[in-house]
C-alpha cells in the first residue's frame, strides 16, 4: 500500500468529486497549498485542469451587494469525456459552484 500525501489525497478527492477548490481543500483535507499540490501532480503526469469561476465572498460594497471574487476550480482532464452542449455546461458548472460554495 502506498503513503497518503497531500497528493494522493487531493487526486482522491478530484476522482470522487469531479474537482477541487481551495477552500474544499483546505475545510476536507487540511491543505492549505493546494495550488503546489496540483503543481506536484502536473509534473507527475496528471493532465489537470483549471478553470477560473466567480464567487460571492462574505464582504459587500456600498450598495450592500456582495462582492465577487475568482478562485481556481481543477479538475482531471479525461479523454473520454461526453460532449456536453453549452447551455447545459453552464448550468453543470452553476450547480457544482452553488454546492461548493452553500452556506453551512
Amino acid at each position: 500500500m502506498k503513503k497518503e500525501t497531500h497528493y494522493t489525497r487531493c487526486l482522491d478527492y478530484i476522482r470522487k468529486n469531479g474537482s477541487i477548490t481551495s477552500k474544499q481543500a483546505f475545510e476536507e483535507l487540511g491543505n492549505t497549498r493546494l495550488s503546489a499540490s496540483i503543481n506536484v501532480l502536473r509534473n507527475k503526469g496528471y493532465d489537470i485542469v483549471t478553470t477560473t469561476i466567480i464567487v460571492p465572498t462574505r464582504f459587500k460594497d456600498e450598495k450592500g451587494k456582495l462582492k465577487n471574487s475568482k478562485v481556481a476550480m481543477y479538475t482531471l482532464s479525461t479523454w473520454n469525456q461526453k460532449i456536453i452542449d453549452s447551455k447545459s455546461l453552464s448550468k453543470t458548472i452553476k450547480d457544482k459552484i452553488s454546492n461548493i460554495f452553500k452556506a453551512k
